[in-house]
């Protein structure tokens, strides 16, 4: 747990941990972890119970975790990375080192957890790898959601601004085509990507109310860079539902 000190160096301290003991050579995507930090702990009080579904390397319920939370992660672990170089071992290390309850688990067989387990949910960047409709994910998180509990979804904006242009200039809005074309037996991209107010249609439909709609850039980093950045962040300032990632809480009716 990180001593609370002002704000600047707490999230600085917050991040140095989570760093410290990473155990993958690829950065960690810092401004999504701050976002989804700060939304999660503006409507969730200190020492509640959080689930994180389709944890991945863990990184963002490892800030959580450090934050005085009780933290709980699941995922299948079967991207390709996961299968290289005992990496789901070193993740499991990585959980235990937080402090976060881990979990193997395969999502279409359903949540491994008791009816109303926790006062939280994310799902952060996993809606758009889902290959059947994500009406059974929405009925087990809110099946294992405290009433009153609030969930956090997380994925890439279909519409961005960076996709609208490079479809004018004849690109493509799907993954690349070689990658899909070598990746085995089972695609493990993106199958179907989101608008904001697709998001919030999934929202209701699985009964639970809007809170907040936060458009965030967590994409921008290795993608674009000098003059078009600067056009971009002016534009996506202008045009907010352009920006590259969404970022939805919702509450339990």
């Amino acid at each position: 747990m990180v001593e609370r000190k002002n704000k600047s160096h707490y999230i600085q301290d917050l991040l140095e941990i989570i760093r410290c003991d990473y155990p993958f050579c690829h950065s960690i995507n810092t401004q999504r972890i701050l976002d989804i930090f700060a939304t999660v702990t503006k409507y969730v009080s200190k020492g509640k119970k959080l689930l994180d579904i389709g944890c991945g390397s863990c990184s963002i319920v490892a800030a959580i975790s450090n934050a005085d939370y009780e933290c709980h992660a699941c995922d299948d672990f079967q991207d390709p990375w996961h299968l290289d170089d005992d990496n789901y071992k070193k993740i499991k290390r990585y959980a235990e080192i937080n402090n976060i309850s881990l979990t193997k688990m395969d999502l279409s067989e359903g949540l491994p957890y008791s009816d109303f387990s926790f006062d939280a949910v994310l799902l952060i960047d996993v809606l758009e790898h889902l290959h059947n409709s994500p009406k059974k994910i929405l009925a087990e998180m809110s099946r294992v959601l405290k009433p009153g509990g609030y969930v956090f979804i997380g994925t890439p904006n279909s519409a961005n601004l960076r996709k609208r242009i490079h479809l004018l200039l004849g690109g493509t809005n799907y993954p690349s085509l070689e990658q899909f074309y070598f990746s085995g037996d089972k695609w493990r991209g993106h199958i179907r990507e989101y608008t904001p107010d697709e998001v919030l249609w999934l929202l209701s439909a699985g009964n639970f109310e809007l809170i907040e709609l936060k458009m965030c850039h967590w994409m921008l980093e290795n993608r674009i860079s000098g003059i078009k950045k600067i056009l971009y962040f002016l534009v996506t300032t202008v045009i907010s539902k352009a920006k590259d990632s969404i970022l939805v809480v919702g509450q339990k009716c």
